[in-house]
């Protein structure tokens, strides 16, 4: 099974309790949204939007089958597991995120990856 995310210091944890392998660097189509700013800690969120979404850049790993309900256990209020459309037409199981959660939330999309926020805003 092959899972989509915006790496991240809450997925570094995740790792640790799966065996998952980093699989490759993929986009997002171009209906994503991320944002960020929730309460802490600080992390990725996508949200579909065929309006005003863009492409965003993620990473897809590959996980297990016997491992996925006790990863899936592990992923933190709001992120959940949905499908996401990559830009080749595929659909991978990724980190989704409820409407609510984002609503006040800093929307980061015009950075194009979660690695980059981090990196121009975290450091």
């Amino acid at each position: 099974m092959q899972l989509q995310h915006l790496a991240s210091k809450i997925f570094a944890a995740l790792i640790a309790v799966s065996s998952l392998t980093f699989v490759a660097k993929a986009s997002a189509q171009p209906l994503i949204v991320g944002y960020s700013d929730w309460p802490a800690p600080i992390r990725p969120g996508l949200i579909r939007d065929v309006d005003e979404g863009e492409s965003i850049e993620v990473e897809v790993w590959s996980v297990p089958a016997s491992e996925f309900g006790s990863f899936v256990a592990h992923i933190p209020h709001p992120l959940g597991i949905g499908k996401v459309e990559l830009e080749d037409g595929r659909w991978v199981s990724g980190f989704i995120c409820e409407s609510a959660a984002v609503k006040g939330a800093r929307e980061i999309t015009d950075q194009g990856a979660w690695r980059k926020f981090i990196a121009s805003n975290i450091g």
